[in-house]
């Protein structure tokens, strides 16, 4: 029973620095990994742990933990020190006979290939799921974003207009603004935060007021966005020929379908560019933020430099 427990043991031991050999040695610390050349652990060298395959594999050095190998030719020199196990799918281990307690256990290259083979299934599967969500999650913010363009129609449809316009006019000038719009939110979170966790009292009494700046960041974010998708839909509209008259909403709509499509190809393609593709949105919804407070600005100006009460009325002439 003892016996057979150490193997189980042992058994366990090969499986697991199976996974770490099948996932490329990625493990704790600094593991030497192979290379298109020779693998050498050079004398005075320390590292965690070895993972090759297909290659010549030289210790000279230290392994704290395990030398995991498939199909290659390992040669334990003097003066190294394994703390692990030598585990090797296939090929060869040679130990130099001055070095002395170095474990070694052999197992069939059949077993490496299955090992192989089951973990490029599951990454496979994985990556499935992963471009599942991607997807689900892109359909989600087309319909979300048709739903807000619909809200913006209504309730602010010529001031979403004429952002728009100020964005495609003045682009440098509202992404400047935009950029310190933004920092300026995310600082007035950052302090209401910190207002909040000073302590319970604070904490209570900031609440309503964090609330609404968050609802109010939120609200300024979606506005813009739809602002942004005009824009998109203006410039897709003409590259398709189409630069006729349309309505806010089917610009709008367009702007999000390009987006849409470009953000669901890219990232079923790959999803780092799938992410830098929406980076591209989130940048031009940044610019239109910049544009709302343009406008804003000017509006402000406006009103700040017409007197106060009614307009004095003009003498009638001749009198």
């Amino acid at each position: 029973m003892r016996a057979r427990g150490h193997w189980q043991g042992r058994m366990g031991i090969i499986a697991a620095n199976a996974i770490v050999l099948t996932l490329v040695g990625l493990g704790s610390g600094r593991a030497a990994l192979a290379a298109p050349k020779p693998l050498v652990v050079e004398a005075g060298q320390s590292v965690d742990r070895v993972a090759a395959k297909d290659r010549t594999v030289d210790i000279e050095g230290s392994v704290r933990e395990d030398v995991v190998t498939v199909n290659s030719a390992v040669h334990i020199g003097a003066g190294a020190a394994v703390g692990g196990s030598v585990i090797a799918f296939g090929g060869s281990v040679t130990v130099d006979p001055t070095v002395r307690g170095v474990q070694v256990v052999h197992a069939s290259a059949a077993s490496a290939s299955a090992l192989d083979a089951a973990f490029g299934s599951t990454r496979h599967a994985a990556d499935n799921k992963q471009r599942h969500n991607w997807v689900s999650m892109q359909i989600f913010l087309l319909a979300l974003g048709l739903l807000v363009g619909l809200i913006v129609l209504v309730v602010a449809g010529g001031v979403a207009e004429n952002v728009a316009s100020t964005l495609v006019a003045q682009p440098g000038r509202s992404l400047v603004y935009g950029i310190v719009g933004g920092a300026t939110s995310f600082l007035l979170l950052a302090i209401n935060d910190g207002i909040a966790k000073s302590s319970p009292v604070m904490g209570a009494l900031s609440s309503p007021i964090s609330g609404m700046v968050a609802i109010g960041i939120l609200l300024v974010a979606a506005f813009s966005w739809q602002c942004a998708m005009r824009v998109v839909g203006n410039a897709a509209a003409r590259r398709l020929h189409r630069s006729g008259d349309s309505t806010l909403w089917r610009r709008m709509a367009l702007g999000l379908l390009v987006f849409f499509a470009v953000n669901t190809i890219a990232g079923i393609a790959n999803i780092g560019l799938g992410v830098l593709c929406m980076s591209a949105e989130v940048f031009v919804t940044v610019m239109a933020i910049g544009a709302l407070l343009i406008r804003l600005q000017a509006l402000w100006r406006d009103r700040a430099g017409r007197p106060v009460g009614p307009p004095r009325s003009s003498p009638a002439p001749g009198t």
